[in-house]
């Protein structure tokens, strides 16, 4: 098994990793995969990470780092 970040939304591991997105999470628990993109395409801090085995996609994780989540430090750009 194999696990990197992907970053090609044209890549047949992006199209694979949209399939089990849109088949793994009922719908009031997901975004529209469009907005995903957008989100993946515009948002430093969003991540779409795969787990792959013999070139298919087994797994995904989508990510959102926080620079902080304490109250004191939050919003600072140095607490990154």
């Amino acid at each position: 098994m194999h696990m990197k970040e992907l970053q090609d939304i044209d890549s047949s591991e992006f199209k694979q990793s949209v399939a089990i997105y849109e088949s793994s999470f009922p719908s009031n628990e997901k975004r529209p995969y469009q907005k995903v993109i957008k989100m993946l395409q515009n948002d430093r801090n969003y991540h779409l990470f795969i787990s792959s085995k013999n070139d298919t996609v087994i797994g995904i994780s989508l990510m959102y780092t926080f620079s902080s989540l304490r109250p004191e430090t939050r919003n600072r750009k140095e607490a990154l």
